[in-house]
C-alpha cells in the first residue's frame, strides 16, 4: 500500500507501507513450455482471425481451494498469424444463462504479441477460488470464448462427464484471474482416446 505524509513545512514524503515497491506488471510472455524454444517474432505476420483458430477447453486442476483451467487456440490458417491480448470469457450455467457479477482480472503478466506458427497452440489460463455449490448448485457447464476481437464466440463444454455436477464452481459473484494468450505446447494426450 502506498502512503504520502505531508509535514508542517508542506514537504511530502511518499513510500510503501511494506517498504517494498510492488512489482511492475510484466509485459513479457508467460514462461514457455518445458523444452520449448520461443517462436519467431515476425512483424509482418497478419493478426489471427476467429476463422483461423480452433478453440478448445483444457482440463481443470484443483488444489487447496484454488481451481485452474485454460482455453487453447490452435492456428489452423495454413500460415503464421499473430495473437495478442486476452480472450473474452463468459461462464454459463446448464440453462445457458451467464453467471452474474463475475469479475475477471488480468494476472501478473500483461499481453504480448505472439506469432503462432501454423498448427501450433496458444493458451489462456484462468484461476478462481473454490465456491460452495450448497446454496447455489448452478455450476458453469459451458465457457463462451471470444478468442480475438471481432470473432464469433465459441461455447465449450466445461464438464468432465456432461453433467452439471461435473461443471466448474464458477458461480454468480466469482472472482477470476486470467492470463493473456501465450505460447503453448500441444494438449496432453487423452489416455481414453490414445490408441
Amino acid at each position: 500500500m502506498a502512503y504520502t505524509v505531508v509535514d508542517a513545512e508542506q514537504t511530502e514524503t511518499t513510500g510503501w507501507v511494506s517498504g517494498l515497491e510492488p512489482r511492475a506488471r510484466d509485459t513479457d510472455a508467460l514462461p514457455l513450455p518445458e523444452g520449448a524454444a520461443p517462436w519467431p517474432a515476425d512483424p509482418a505476420a497478419p493478426d489471427c482471425t476467429g476463422d483461423d483458430l480452433e478453440v478448445t477447453f483444457g482440463v481443470v486442476d484443483s488444489s487447496l481451494g484454488t481451481r485452474a483451467a485454460h482455453v487453447r487456440a490452435r492456428n489452423m490458417s495454413g500460415a503464421p498469424c499473430a495473437i495478442e491480448d486476452v480472450p473474452d470469457l463468459i461462464f454459463r450455467n446448464e440453462a445457458g444463462q451467464a453467471q452474474e457479477n463475475v469479475t475477471i482480472t488480468l494476472g501478473d503478466v500483461g499481453p504480448a504479441r505472439v506469432v503462432v506458427p501454423d498448427g501450433e497452440y496458444v493458451l489462456s489460463a484462468f484461476l478462481w477460488r473454490a465456491m460452495s455449490t450448497v446454496n447455489d448448485p448452478d455450476t458453469t457447464t459451458t465457457v463462451e470464448v471470444t478468442p480475438v476481437a471481432g470473432a464469433e464466440p465459441v461455447r465449450l463444454d466445461a464438464t468432465t462427464d456432461g453433467t452439471r455436477a461435473s461443471g466448474l464452481d464458477v458461480l454468480d459473484g466469482a472472482e477470476v484471474r486470467q492470463s493473456p494468450w501465450t505460447q503453448a505446447g500441444p494438449p496432453p494426450e487423452d489416455p481414453l482416446t490414445a490408441g
